[in-house]
Order: C-alpha cells, then structure tokens, then sequence
C-alpha cells in the first residue's frame, strides 16, 4: 500500500470493554495496522490491557474513560506531554476524545498532520444542543481532513445540525462484522424454544421492553413455545427490575444473561432463532447504524429491527429480516411471529442476510476511506 500513514488513535472505549464504540476503535486499529499503517492507540488503562495482545501499540492512559471534564483534562495533559504530533495522524473514533478536541486552542493542543474522526449519531443531538457546544463543534468540523459517518443517516443528520460541513470531506465507514464470525453456522434447533436473541446494553434506547410487550400479542400456544434471551450490561438497575416485574406478572420466558466471553456470546448467536433490535431515539441517544445486526447476519441468523436511526441501513428489509416501525407492538410482534411459523423463511433471510454483510461491509474499505487517498 502507499503512502502508510503514522496513526494516532485516541479513545476513552476500547479493550476489554466489548460495546459499540470500543468494538469500532478496536477493529479500526487492527484494520489499519493490517493494511501497513503505523498504529498507535491511546486508550485507558484498564485490567487486561497490559496482557491483550494486539498488532499495533498501546499507550495506556490513567482515566476511567467517561465524557467528564476531569476525564478530558488528563487525555489533554497526556497530549501536551507529546511534542511530535505534527507527524501523526490524530484519528478520534468517538464521544471523548471530540469533545477534547473541541477545545484544542484553550486546552494548548498541539496541532497534528492530519485530523480524521467518526461520527456515530447521538453525539450530533448533544452537541448542536447547546449554542456554544454548536459553534466549537462546527469550527473542529472545519478543521478536520477526514470526517467519517457510520451510517446515511448521520451523514443526513451532520450536515443539517451542522450546514457548514463540507460534504465532499464526509466518508460513510459503518463498520463491519468480526471475520470469525462468518465461518459460524446457526444451527436452528428444534429442541429448545424459539429463541429471539438481543444483544446490547439494558437501556430504554435499545428497547429490551419492547420485545416483552410484543410476546404479549402473541396466541398462547406460540407464546409457550419462545424465549427471549437479553446478552449485555446492564446500566440501569430499574429498568432490569421493571422488565423483571413485567415478565412475571405476564408469565412470558426470558432469560438474562448479562455479560459474556466471546466464545459464549458466539454460542447464543449460533443457538438462537433470530436477532432483534427494537432501539429507538431516548432524549439525545440513537441509533446510528447498529453493529450488532452485521454481527448477527454474518452468522447467518435472520434480523428484527425498528425503523430508526441508521438501523434500515444495516439489513434488507424483507430479505435479510423485518424492517418494524417504531413504538409498533403488534407490527413487531408479527414480525417475530413471521419467522417463529416459518423456520423456511427465516432460513432463507439468514443466509440471504450472511452473502449481504460479507459482501457489503469491511474494515479494510473503512480505513481507506478515512486514511488513504486524497
């Protein structure tokens, strides 16, 4: 490859945590690392990190990794304590580091070769909230030689909160599943209930409720027969405890497993029927593509998702899964029940869904658009 780039990646998410964002950071660097660039990741130092082999270089930070101010001023420190910035390509995947950045001139940040970054969608609403939270952001927007959107509809969302956006400069990186993650097959069993599979975090915004609320539509002889199995943190006690006091008083079937190791999180993808993302716009947090639909059909199970957000952009709506309408209970619930009564269709979605990600979606095309060319 030419022209191999010196690439400083800045991040408050990344190893061990397993979320969105870090999962992004994480697969961005070895990416970029694998196609010849010179990679460095400055990421919190967290237990394991020492010990994580990884393709390119870690420098820890002493910060927890919040959007916080006292989080920001030691990520800023620990920049000044650098003086050959002007050689490296500064790359920020996420929240934090952009809203250090923000305050580049006040906070004396040197001044790199290159400014690359990535939007996701909810920071667009917090940022362009606030006029003078607008107009910092707006005048980084400027600076910046590469600004990355995960999906159209963040790139819709930029350039309308933020009209001074130079579009030619925007590139659409919406990320990609794990390679290992294609060489899985769903094995479909018949002797288990019909297991619909949500993996993401325990909030509101993500919509494990809604999934409870539509097994209440279903006839009871099809409710007997399914279980709703929730992968993720949970960040929000009362909200686990509301979804716990609704599944009892309703007698539905769900399972939470909390936080799991890849290898069980890649069994819970293989045992179950069907993935579904009910996420929906909670205050200032969206969904901008959903990663973890890729991840699902790379597998080769059939997705459920609602019409938010980048979401409609991360399946084809009737070949790869259902595409529901938000807040639509019943629209989801024939949607699951779709594929509960037709193992054939969800089959025939699964693998339709498995040749389209492969297809469609890669690491290696991201980082040469946020990185390579003029």
């Amino acid at each position: 490859m030419a022209n191999p780039r010196s690439i400083r990646l800045l991040t408050h998410e990344f190893f061990p945590s397993r979320g969105g964002i870090a999962t992004y950071a994480e697969s961005t660097a070895r990416a970029a690392a694998a196609r010849g660039h010179a990679v460095e990741v400055w990421a919190p130092d967290k237990p394991g990190l020492a010990e994580a082999a990884f393709p390119f270089d870690i420098h820890p930070l002493a910060l927890r990794g919040s959007q916080d101010w006292p989080c920001r001023l030691k990520l800023a420190k620990a920049i000044r304590s650098r003086k050959d910035w002007d050689r490296h390509t500064v790359y920020l995947p996420e929240p934090g580091p952009i809203r250090t950045w923000m305050y580049a001139r006040q906070l004396k940040l040197p001044k790199p070769d290159k400014l690359v970054l990535t939007l996701h969608g909810s920071e667009l609403f917090l940022l362009s909230k606030a006029p003078w939270r607008r107009r910092r952001f707006q005048r980084l927007l400027t600076e910046a030689d590469r600004i990355g959107v995960v999906s159209d509809y963040v790139r819709r969302e930029l350039l309308h909160r933020f009209p001074a956006t130079d579009p030619d400069r925007c590139r659409r990186v919406p990320g990609a599943p794990p390679e290992p993650l294609f060489e899985l097959q769903p094995e479909f069993p018949t002797d288990t209930p019909f297991t619909f599979l949500f993996v993401g975090r325990m909030h509101p915004r993500k919509g494990p409720h809604r999934i409870l609320e539509a097994l209440r539509y279903f006839p009871e002889e099809d409710q007997d027969e399914c279980r709703l199995l929730t992968i993720g943190p949970t960040t929000r006690q009362r909200y686990l405890k509301r979804l716990t006091r609704y599944t009892r008083r309703h007698a539905l079937n769900w399972e939470h497993w909390g936080i799991v190791s890849e290898k069980e999180l890649k069994s819970c993808y293989q045992r179950s029927h069907a993935l579904i993302l009910p996420s929906s716009q909670h205050r200032h947090s969206v969904e901008g593509l959903g990663l973890v639909l890729l991840e699902a059909a790379a597998v080769g199970l059939p997705v459920i998702a609602n019409q938010s957000g980048g979401t409609p952009e991360a399946l084809l709506p009737g070949k790869s899964g259902f595409l529901v309408r938000a807040e639509d209970a019943n629209g989801l619930a024939q949607a699951m029940l779709a594929l509960k009564q037709n193992p054939r269709l969800a089959r025939q979605m699964g693998s339709v869904g498995k040749a389209w990600v492969r297809d469609a979606f890669s690491w290696e095309r991201n980082v040469s658009a946020l990185f390579e060319g003029d």
